[in-house]
């Protein structure tokens, strides 16, 4: 029997069976057996079996359905549980990788400063160097201009003197070798100063 089926009656009503005048055949004939009581027995017993078919086909249906289901929710659990794993793992990775950036570019720029900083220095020390060497060379100047001015004064000095010798004693010869001298020593200090 399939589902939105009525079940056969076990008792027809409006039969042969049933009418009055069969029952009285029946009656009259009581040793022999009536088909027509077997014939609801059989068919009681076959729509019981049926009945009991259908109940097992439709347990072994609910049976599977079930199990499908709870298969189903075991794994939509199992991916619940995945998609939190993978959840954490993202956001430990995400984590991780900020932190390595982050330290990667702390690295970065303490190396940068490092490398400014060298460099700072070398042109300090460049510059220091440059200053000492133009300090040197003045001080050099200025002692070469120092030499030089008492130079110049001795030279005055003595063209001074000469110049005094030369008016006292125009006339005396010895005046005239004293100026030879005096000119001599000049001339050879003037070469030693240059």
């Amino acid at each position: 029997m399939h589902d939105g089926q009525k079940p056969r009656p076990l008792h027809g009503k409006g039969t042969r069976s049933s009418s009055p005048q069969c029952r009285q055949a029946v009656r009259t004939r009581p040793w022999e057996k009536s088909p027509q009581t077997a014939k609801p027995r059989s068919a009681e017993k076959a729509f019981e079996a049926e009945l009991v078919a259908l109940r097992e086909a439709k347990e072994a249906g609910w049976a599977e359905r079930e199990s499908a289901v709870s298969e189903r929710e075991a794994e939509h659990v199992e991916l619940l549980e995945k998609k939190a794993a993978h959840e954490a793992a993202l956001a430990a990775a995400v984590k991780k990788a900020e932190d390595e950036g982050t330290a990667l570019a702390r690295r970065q720029a303490k190396s940068a400063y490092d490398l400014l900083a060298k460099e700072n220095d070398g042109k300090r020390r460049v510059y220091e160097l440059r200053i000492g060497t133009l300090e040197e060379t003045i001080q050099k100047q200025a002692a070469q201009i120092e030499a030089l001015s008492k130079q110049l004064s001795t030279a005055l000095r003595q063209a001074q003197d000469l110049a005094v010798k030369a008016i006292e004693g125009a006339s005396n010869s010895t005046s005239f070798d004293a100026i030879r001298e005096i000119a001599m020593e000049q001339a050879k200090h003037g070469g030693k100063g240059k």
